[in-house]
């Protein structure tokens, strides 16, 4: 017999949004990305190249075919015209990027061409940036510092926003001495401002990779840049590969030196402020095509990895050495762990700054010197294990500004003894170099010997790319007579500074990198090529 058994209630369907509520929840969340993005987190896209290799505008991805080593080049929007020459920035080679049948109207003996390129330079937008919009307005931890990557109303026309690298604080008087940024407090002496660590690693730039040898010199001026044995140095072999090592018996050692020049020499590398990301020539004022002439600097790093044999013996070492004005500095690392920091000053003694000892010795490792600031620091792995004390080391405004009139570029050494020695990966890095001959014909501001000193709500700015940036020392125009809009809101307002209403925030985050090319352009159509595009969700990157 059957029984009724009640059935089972359908399921009532859940309440739908009706399609008013529904736009207005999309019109409120698009109001609440617009006031995030407006007043919180503003984004930004790079136009120029004046913070490069910070933060690229819109520019191409290049590889020398001399030494194989990828390059960004910035690129100026139309109407404005580049010099159609590039530099390869680690062996010098230079490439004519326009039509080969134009290459006689820009070679001469001053000014030399290595080739041209097969295909036309890629161009790619600028970095996409975000900004903390509301950082400065709360003060205390978050107020402005030196050092961050601002971005800013600009005084020309207190519109366009501009981006550059906060420099000097208000009260403080700012003098450009020989590349580096001296301050001086309200009533106090000038001191330079060392950077913090991860400024520092940011303004490292990339000076010579051994990873990419050159295949031969380039024809500017006859510029080879490798490593050679010092004199009768011996054990040395495979110093025009990637891994030169050192063979020479116990108790022997053997010495190598950057050079530059090509053919036999034996003048130590000229370390100069080249930027693959400008153009290696320009316009004078009567419009000749002449070269760009680079600045010597000596605050560089040298960095290789050092991997001693399992069975090698105490005494068994690698030496790192450089120079500056007269002072030499030494880095010595031995197959037990044990360093030291050594420094020679005018009086010729050698004398020990410090010593200190691996836990872990016996493993591959990456061995660093730095001089830079008037520091000098030993680093293993990307850490500072031994430093110079200003007892050790001091030099005053007065002495840096005559060293800049004698200016000497770094004589970089590897010494190595005791037993076998495999290198890689040598690197040199030179620091950023902030130039003060503006070419204007006029005293920039905050240059050598001209110094400015800021008002109580002044901020002084700067550009990574010195040599192209137009910032404070210009007072950001391109004419030292051209009015600014600043002055007439603020009559007391003094040129070559930002005020601090008109700054924005610090720049933290690249979030969407300039696209990379898909495929070369000799395999897609000139309507196609517009869509060749690929994202570097790699570049993207914390801004420091």
């Amino acid at each position: 017999m059957g029984q009724n058994r009640p059935k089972a209630a359908k399921p009532r369907d859940s309440a739908k949004e009706p399609a008013v509520q529904q736009i207005a929840s999309f019109v409120g969340f698009f109001i609440y990305l617009l006031v995030l993005k407006s007043f919180f987190l503003p984004l930004f896209v790079i136009p120029t190249g004046s913070m490069a290799e910070t933060l690229y505008g819109a520019h191409a991805i290049h590889t020398c075919p001399n030494c194989g080593f990828e390059y960004p080049i910035g690129i100026s929007p139309p109407p404005h015209r580049e010099i159609p020459i590039i530099r390869c920035p680690n062996c010098g080679w230079q490439e004519f990027t326009d039509s080969p049948t134009l290459l006689p109207r820009y070679r001469s003996p001053i000014l030399r061409i290595d080739g041209s390129i097969d295909s036309p330079l890629h161009a790619r937008g600028g970095d996409r940036i975000m900004v903390h919009g509301w950082a400065y307005d709360l003060g205390g931890r978050y107020a402005p510092r030196r050092w961050d990557v601002v971005v800013f109303k600009v005084p020309s026309d207190l519109t366009t926003n501009y981006i550059k690298r906060l420099i000097g604080m208000p009260g403080e008087q700012i003098e450009i001495i020989d590349g580096d940024i001296w301050v001086a407090p309200p009533g106090g002496e000038p001191a330079i401002a060392n950077k913090p660590p991860e400024v520092q690693e940011a303004l490292w730039f990339s000076f010579y990779n051994h990873d990419f040898p050159p295949a031969g010199p380039s024809q500017d001026r006859r510029y080879h840049p490798r490593w050679i044995t010092v004199g009768n140095s011996g054990g040395w072999q495979g110093l025009d590969t990637r891994f030169p090592s050192f063979n020479g018996e116990p108790g022997e050692e053997g010495r190598i030196m950057f050079v530059t020049e090509a053919g036999a020499t034996m003048n130590p590398g000229l370390i100069t402020d080249v930027y693959g990301y400008d153009r290696p020539a320009a316009r004078d004022n009567r419009g000749n095509l002449r070269p760009v002439e680079p600045h010597i600097v000596s605050d560089v790093r040298l960095s290789c990895r050092v991997n001693f044999d399992s069975d090698a013996s105490p005494e068994t070492f690698v030496e790192l050495s450089t120079t500056k004005n007269g002072d030499s500095f030494f880095g010595r690392i031995y197959a037990n762990g044990r360093l030291t920091l050594e420094h020679v000053g005018k009086r010729g003694v050698r004398e020990s700054w410090g010593e200190a000892r691996l836990e872990h010795p016996g493993r591959p490792l990456v061995f660093a010197l730095a001089s830079v600031d008037y520091t000098v620091s030993l680093q293993v792995d990307g850490k500072v294990t031994l430093q110079s004390t200003p007892e050790q080391y001091h030099v005053d405004a007065e002495q840096a500004r005559a060293h800049s009139e004698t200016a000497m570029s770094p004589q970089l050494l590897i010494t190595a003894g005791g037993g076998p020695v495999h290198l890689a990966h040598l690197l040199i890095e030179r620091d950023v170099y902030y130039t003060s001959d503006l070419g204007t014909g006029t005293a920039g501001y905050g240059t050598q010997r001209h110094p400015i000193t800021l008002g109580p709500n002044d901020y002084f700015m700067l550009g990574d790319n010195s040599p192209y940036s137009q910032d404070s020392r210009y007072s950001f125009v391109s004419s030292p007579d051209e009015p600014l809009l600043a002055s007439y809101v603020n009559p007391d307002y003094q040129r070559g500074t930002v005020p601090g209403d008109q700054l924005i925030g610090p720049a933290f985050l690249v979030y969407w990198p300039g696209m990379a090319q898909l495929l070369p352009d000799r395999y897609m159509s000139g309507a196609l090529r517009h869509l060749n595009i690929l994202p570097t969700p790699g570049r993207i990157r914390w801004i420091r």
